[in-house]
């Protein structure tokens, strides 16, 4: 009698061990799951995030080019001289987000105004000055002003006369600290990263949540510092055919899963980002 209580013990024991097993595979079946529809979900929000900010972008900057050709429609119709269009200049100055706004001639000379002092500056050797003489218009990225110790990104479009033929250039600058300020509140997205970065990965935008750790001035520093310099190159090669980019990268010492999305405006491209600490915690607290 005793022998066969043993045994049922032994069974029900046994039948108790399998069950616990078979609960705790199943709980860890659905953590792998859970974890996987959570990435799935913030692959398809980065995705969503970063095109919404890229169409925000492209707006935006088309703002700035639409200013600019009314100018150049509103010049063509005076005398192309300075002195007739600084006070217009100097009014839109004061009222829109550019550092300055000037009327450049064909020898790549700008008279320029930031509503209240005027600039002489040359243009020529600027790296965008033969698109506008071809009668393109340009969003550059960002680089150094000419007449402040700003960092600048400029717009600028050709005046074009009957004969369709370049007559001069309405040149503007926008400084990136105004632009940054005027932005922030923007997006505004949870846990989400988000930032604008120009062809050279230089930043145009810095989410205000921007951790302390990113030392650097181009985001493809920061992935290379992970040292995994061949992840930053893919990305760079994949960005110069224009394609969005899913990726997972460590920066500064902590996972990230981010998102490429390229303007159609420019060479210009948002980057949303959300660490993996985040969703592990998401995770966990479901």
């Amino acid at each position: 009698m005793r022998f066969v209580k043993k045994r049922m013990f032994g069974v029900v024991f046994a039948l108790f061990i399998l069950a616990c097993a078979f609960i705790l595979l199943s709980i860890l079946n659905f953590y792998r799951e859970l974890q996987n529809k959570e990435a799935t979900i913030q692959e398809e929000s980065l995705l969503d995030l970063s095109q919404f900010t890229s169409n925000y972008m492209d707006v935006k900057l088309e703002g700035y080019l639409s200013t600019l050709y009314s100018l150049s429609d509103l010049i063509l119709l005076k005398d192309v001289k300075w002195e007739n269009i600084r006070d217009r200049l100097n009014a839109i100055v004061s009222r829109q987000e550019f550092l300055h706004l000037g009327l450049s001639s064909l020898d790549g000379r700008v008279w320029s105004t930031d509503g209240s002092t005027e600039y002489v500056i040359d243009i020529s050797g600027r790296p965008y000055w033969q698109d506008l003489l071809a009668g393109k218009a340009v969003i550059t990225d960002a680089q150094d002003s000419l007449v402040s110790s700003k960092q600048i990104f400029v717009v600028a479009v050709p005046i074009m006369n009957r004969e369709n033929h370049v007559v001069g250039i309405v040149h503007g600058a926008i400084a990136l600290s105004e632009f940054q300020d005027y932005e922030d509140s923007r997006f505004e997205m949870g846990s989400y990263l988000v930032f604008v970065v120009d062809n050279t990965g230089s930043f145009i935008l810095r989410d205000h949540k921007h951790p302390n750790a990113w030392n650097y001035s181009t985001i493809f520093d920061e992935l290379e510092d992970s040292g995994k310099e061949q992840v930053s190159e893919a990305i760079r090669r994949q960005l110069a055919e224009n394609l969005t980019i899913q990726t997972e990268a460590i920066i500064s010492g902590k996972e990230y899963m981010l998102c490429f999305c390229p303007l159609s405006m420019n060479n210009w491209y948002t980057v949303v980002l959300v660490s993996k600490d985040e969703i592990n915690q998401h995770i966990a607290v479901l």
